[in-house]
């Protein structure tokens, strides 16, 4: 899946995001593990024979858990549903870089129909086939099994109407939600922001650039959104993100996340 700006936004600016906080940038750290001790046993594998592989629990276990990986690590994928029909069943999982799903970010599908496994990633279809028990046992035994490696996530999207967007993701995981990025510029040619929280209040928060020329407010109230470079002020238009195609749209078109592989079945199949 395939995923100048404007002179305004080439430099740095502000950017004020309804009660959030900008943290100072740090160093990625490693993605943590996950404890599969508990069913590592009970897990099975499948595989689409080109080295792409699902460990997932069985259908009657209490816990229901899908992991995608090469087979020497394995990343957990976030369910948001299931179903069950006597020994078919099927799993839904986030990837934002699908436009299908009907939820706030878009979904694939991991399937058994009675007879066949598949993963489904918006039109594309892959067969996968159950390995081998004692593959699959030598295989789970050295493994590595990860939380996610999607480090953040969409948070606020605005644009004036020239078509210049400003877009803010924030960490994808709890310990990271105070980690802010902000990026300016048309589809397909963002470009990282550099800023601070210079205020915070009920009504919303503002970022400047270090000498405070450049600002962006994105308050609560619709008329409260406006790009400032010096004395010139322009008004924005919030761009809603609370429905998957939109997502979808960022992910693939506004060259952010390009290339970023987010471990789950859609990266390869």
């Amino acid at each position: 899946m395939i995923y100048k700006a404007p002179s305004i936004v080439s430099r740095s600016l502000a950017l004020c995001v309804g009660l959030c906080a900008m943290s100072s940038a740090s160093a990625d750290v490693p993605t943590p593990s996950v404890d599969v001790s508990a069913y590592r046993d009970k897990l099975t594998v499948l595989s689409d024979g080109k080295g792409h592989f699902v460990a997932v629990t069985p259908i009657s276990s209490d816990e229901r858990v899908v992991f995608y990986g090469d087979g020497k690590v394995f990343y957990q994928q976030r369910l948001v549903g299931m179903s069950r029909n006597g020994d078919k069943w099927d799993h839904v999982f986030i990837d934002p870089r699908l436009p299908v799903g009907g939820r706030e970010e878009g979904t694939g599908f991991l399937i058994f129909d009675g007879k066949q496994h598949r993963v489904e990633c918006d039109k594309r279809v892959t067969n996968l086939n159950p390995v081998a028990e004692a593959d699959a046992k030598t295989l789970l035994s050295s493994a590595q099994f990860l939380r996610s490696p999607r480090k953040f996530r969409p948070y606020a999207l605005a644009r004036d109407d020239r078509g210049t967007y400003y877009y803010v993701d924030r960490g994808n995981h709890p310990e990271d939600k105070q980690r802010f990025r902000v990026f300016a510029g048309q589809k397909g040619n963002m470009k990282p922001q550099q800023m601070k929280s210079i205020a915070s209040d009920p009504s919303g928060d503002v970022f400047a650039t270090k000498t405070g020329t450049l600002r962006l407010v994105l308050n609560k109230e619709p008329q409260d959104l406006k790009w400032t470079q010096g004395k010139k002020t322009v008004g924005l238009v919030r761009v809603a993100l609370d429905f998957n195609t939109m997502i979808a749209s960022i992910y693939n078109e506004f060259g952010v996340y390009t290339g970023e592989r987010l471990g789950t079945p859609c990266d390869d199949l």
